[in-house]
């Protein structure tokens, strides 16, 4: 679990999820990563936390594909820059979706695998 406070007034927590294809050969794969990175760092967001999936089966066809990859980054990021960060990632080759939510605030950043283990413990 991880505790966020904003560095500044100027910037707030979001939350960015991304579905790329599986099987994806690495090469695809390295470059659409990245490509996301050098969105992430034109619209000068910090990475707080990654919460790497994986392989996912998908509830329908997506572009073809009916599993995927799946990356949440929690980042750091100006909401100036958000629709600017939405309208490239959109158009990035490899990625089948992303989204980009706004956490309520004193969200705490939990990782899928702790929230698993937290479920199967109560």
């Amino acid at each position: 679990m991880v505790n966020y406070t904003p560095s500044s007034d100027e910037v707030r927590l979001y939350e960015v999820a991304v579905l790329y294809p599986y099987p994806i050969n690495q090469k695809d794969e390295a470059d659409m990563l990245k490509g996301l990175q050098a969105i992430f760092d034109e619209a000068g967001a910090k990475e707080i936390f990654k919460d790497v999936w994986g392989r996912r089966g998908l509830s329908y066809k997506i572009g073809g594909f009916d599993e995927g990859n799946f990356i949440i980054f929690y980042m750091e990021i100006d909401p100036a820059k958000i629709d600017e960060m939405d309208e490239a990632m959109r158009i990035l080759k490899g990625m089948l979706r992303h989204m980009i939510v706004k956490p309520p605030k004193n969200y705490q950043i939990m990782s899928y695998a702790d929230s698993e283990k937290k479920i199967k413990e109560s």
